[in-house]
């Protein structure tokens, strides 16, 4: 999902500024979350501690009756409050009905909840830092709603979103081997021998927001909201697509999960609080696709430095 710029030197592929397609990987996703609330743990209860079965027993938190027994003088003060936890599943089926429920996916098929041949991926750039080809390195990625049956290929950035903490632990490998052949000579010619993978963990924060990010209210003041972090597990490799001219440097994904999540999920009840948010996310390994600009505004080029309004 993120890598840190690397340096990059390689001869035998092709560097073109005008070249219009972008390589690099998309990677299926599966959520595995699961949302735990509160909800009542006993039923009404008439006057004598009863259920109430007419016309059916009603989920009740509480309940409080008395019972009197003249003949001995006494009266049995009863006040009962019971509470259990229900654990709901999260996955990508939810998270698709949630989508197309609320129009952000368009309805396809005959029969609710009109998600099948949905899924969601993620996409990511490959480029250079400038037209000089210097500085190789993987753009950062976005999550999209793909319908293969249909070609619709839906931008979800304003509905899910990520960000990083500061910790970050790496296992890495570059190494680049330069063989000449008729060195120093009119015939010279160069080959290069490159290895580049890296993995990595750190802390990752999530925030799904099916009003939309651009609706003015944060994720927090949401009743229909999530935010949620967990620890980030994932690597790259370099590889390359193409042959000759159209060679083309590319990162691909390794398959990948982000686990220990824990946060804040949805009020599933009324006046309830927001659900605990546990569960992983998991990440498929990258396959890489020779033109990544079909997912709508993926990033393809380095974010611009900010500018200072003082200088």
């Amino acid at each position: 999902m993120k890598i840190a710029l690397l340096p990059f030197a390689l001869l035998a592929l092709s560097v073109s500024s005008t070249r219009a397609a972008v390589p690099g990987s998309v990677a299926n996703v599966t959520f595995a979350l699961t949302l735990t609330n509160t909800i009542p743990g006993t039923v009404v209860k008439d006057s004598k501690g009863v259920p109430v079965k007419s016309p059916g027993t009603t989920p009740a938190y509480s309940n409080q009756w008395a019972i009197a027994n003249d003949a001995a003088k006494t009266v049995v003060a009863n006040y009962e409050y019971v509470s259990k936890m229900k654990v709901t599943k999260f996955g990508n089926k939810e998270l698709l009905t949630e989508l197309v429920e609320r129009g952000i996916l368009p309805e396809y098929g005959d029969r609710a909840p009109y998600i099948a041949g949905w899924s969601i991926v993620t996409a990511n750039a490959s480029g250079y830092e400038n037209e000089f080809g210097e500085g190789f390195q993987q753009f950062p990625s976005k999550f999209y709603a793909v319908h293969k049956a249909e070609g619709d290929i839906v931008d979800l950035s304003n509905h899910i979103d990520y960000s990083f903490g500061r910790d970050y632990a790496e296992n890495g490998t570059y190494k680049s081997v330069e063989k000449f052949t008729n060195y120093n000579t009119p015939q010279q010619t160069v080959t290069q021998s490159l290895t580049n993978a890296f993995n990595w963990k750190e802390t990752i924060y999530y925030e799904i927001d099916f009003l939309g990010f651009d609706s003015g209210a944060t994720v927090t003041a949401l009743l229909d909201g999530f935010e949620f972090a967990g620890v980030s597990s994932i690597g790259v490799k370099q590889t390359s697509i193409g042959v000759g001219l159209d060679k083309m440097a590319v990162y691909v994904d390794t398959a990948g999960k982000t686990s220990g999540i824990s946060g804040a999920g949805p009020r599933i009840e009324e006046d309830g609080e927001r659900a605990v948010v546990e569960g992983s996310i998991s990440f498929s390994a990258g396959k890489v696709e020779a033109d990544v600009t079909v997912y709508p505004n993926i990033q393809t080029a380095p974010t611009p430095d900010p500018v200072d309004p003082l200088e």
